[in-house]
């Protein structure tokens, strides 16, 4: 099965106050959770800009989130990248 039409969503994912909060205000309303702000979004009907990102770009959640993060960074300094 092709993978071709999914992508990885990066943070930060940016909009404009009032839309958000609105659109998140909306969903409240409505009784239905999201899971990240462009869910919110795209239940208002807008479709959010996709920007392509780099995969190491890690979101630091756990600590153990801070150790892939340095191996990253040090396999990039080896590299010369």
């Amino acid at each position: 099965m092709s993978r071709d039409h999914l992508w990885h969503a990066l943070t930060p994912q940016i909009f404009r106050y009032g839309l958000l909060r609105d659109a998140l205000l909306s969903a409240k309303a409505q009784g239905i959770v999201v899971t990240d702000e462009s869910q919110a979004v795209e239940l208002r009907g807008e479709k959010p800009l996709l920007v392509e990102g780099a995969r190491d770009n890690l979101k630091i959640t756990y600590p153990e989130d801070l150790q892939l993060a340095e191996a990253f960074l040090r396999l990039q300094a080896e590299a010369g990248l």
